[in-house]
């Protein structure tokens, strides 16, 4: 998938119609009443720049951007079928974290390996503790400060950093470099 130019199957993303906030509201109310596919086609093609926006940012998490542009038109889908229009939202902002849902839904299902959200939390807090005292102190804080900051084990700590960590296959060739 190019950065500037995307083609599907002879489609290209540059040609989609763009809507107007009324019309777009206009149309999800008429598809609302009506559940005419075509005003559904209509609502997903005009949105399509949205979803590739948002897949761009999770390029690197995957090797396929096929499989997760598709998913995140499967989010868009959901948002186009649920949406409110009595409400006063823009559509953008009601589909928008659908879409990441959806995206980051797809990434985590099918990761290598699952690591616990316990695990992701006591990390996620680790960071911003550590943060906030390298701000304070002008220098990393250790595990053992870490820890007493946070109130957890140490070795729990570490074990929860070092999730965060990439996975690297045991099978991966293995590059020498000039010290051997």
């Amino acid at each position: 998938m190019s950065k500037y130019k995307v083609e599907m199957n002879g489609f290209q993303i540059q040609d989609c119609e763009k809507l107007s906030h009324q019309q777009t509201m206009q149309l999800l109310d008429d598809y609302h009443q009506s559940h005419d596919e075509k005003i559904k086609e209509r609502l997903v093609l005009a949105n399509l720049k949205l979803v590739l926006s948002l897949v761009q940012k999770y390029h690197q998490r995957v090797s396929n951007l096929d499989d997760l542009f598709q998913v995140g038109v499967i989010g868009l889908i959901k948002a186009i079928e649920n949406f409110d229009t009595s409400l006063d939202v823009r559509f953008s902002t009601y589909a928008v974290p659908l879409i990441i849902g959806e995206i980051k839904r797809y990434i985590r299902d099918n990761s290598s390996m699952r690591i616990p959200r316990s695990m992701r939390d006591i990390a996620y807090k680790a960071l911003m503790a550590n943060e906030e005292f390298m701000k304070k102190n002008q220098r990393e804080a250790s595990t053992k400060e870490l820890s007493k900051l946070l109130k957890i084990d140490e070795y729990l700590l570490v074990e929860a950093l070092s999730s965060t960590n990439s996975v690297t296959s045991l099978s991966q060739e293995v590059q020498n470099d000039s010290n051997g």
